[in-house]
Order: structure tokens, then C-alpha cells, then sequence
């Protein structure tokens, strides 16, 4: 009886180690799930912003196509109103 006894102790301490051993794995993995959860979340809150400022990128290059149109036709505007303005000169004079 008595080596039962301490048979089952012996086996007792052993599996309450295993299960100390279990629970601190339980913690370390709930803690990694935590972690990887809050990482997932910044990945998805970054992509949101990479795709937010790659609209405001195209927007950005329309409205500067827009203005190198605009820049453009003002410079030919000017060019023709100085062809106009300017007195051509006459070889007969």
C-alpha cells in the first residue's frame, strides 16, 4: 500500500508539472494569438492608407496634367498676343 502510495504521489507531481508546463504554453500562445490579432490590425489600418494615398497620388498627377495643360495654352495665349502686339517691320520703309 504504502509503495502505491508513493507510486501515485510520484505520478501525481509529474502530471501537475506537465499541466504547470501546459498552462505557461497556454499563456505564451494566447499572448502570441493577442499579438499576431493587433499585428493583422496595423497591417489591414496600413493598407487602407497605402491605397488612401495612392488615390491621392493620382489625384495629385490629374490635377498637375491639368495645370501643365493650363500652363501650356497661357504660354501660347501670351505668345500669340505678343506676335499680335509687336509692330512687324517693313523692309519698304
Amino acid at each position: 500500500m504504502q509503495h502505491e502510495n508513493t507510486s501515485l504521489r510520484a505520478t501525481i507531481s509529474r502530471q501537475s508539472q506537465k499541466i504547470g508546463r501546459i498552462e505557461n504554453e497556454l499563456r505564451k500562445n494566447e499572448l502570441l494569438l493577442k499579438d499576431q490579432g493587433e499585428l493583422q490590425s496595423t497591417v489591414e489600418k496600413q493598407r487602407e492608407k497605402i491605397i488612401h494615398y495612392q488615390r491621392e497620388i493620382e489625384e495629385t498627377k490629374h490635377h498637375m496634367a491639368r495645370l501643365e495643360e493650363l500652363v501650356h495654352q497661357v504660354q501660347e495665349q501670351s505668345m500669340k498676343e505678343h506676335v499680335i502686339a509687336t509692330p512687324s517691320v517693313s523692309v519698304f520703309s
